[in-house]
């Protein structure tokens, strides 16, 4: 939290491209660390994860709808941010 809050942080793209397989241990991990970016006001975008699989995740653990924002690429994540 501190080193995003030192850079003056807006905004964490999180890119998945190279994780073949989001199980719900790893999504919940990604829940806990989208709420360390929401404590500093830092909007989290996850980027290579389409929002039908966050969904699904999200109903899994229980929860509706992803608390965190999906993007197909890096690309269209960063102008998610903007």
């Amino acid at each position: 939290i501190s080193y995003m809050q030192n850079q003056r942080a807006t905004k964490l793209i999180y890119d998945l491209k190279d994780k073949p397989f989001i199980d719900l241990t790893y999504y919940e991990w990604m829940v806990r660390l989208n709420s360390l970016c929401q404590i500093c006001n830092v909007k989290m975008i996850v980027a290579n994860m389409r929002p039908t699989a966050a969904f699904a995740l999200a109903m899994t653990a229980g929860e509706e709808p992803p608390p965190f924002s999906c993007a197909l690429n890096v690309e269209n994540a960063r102008e998610l941010a903007i």
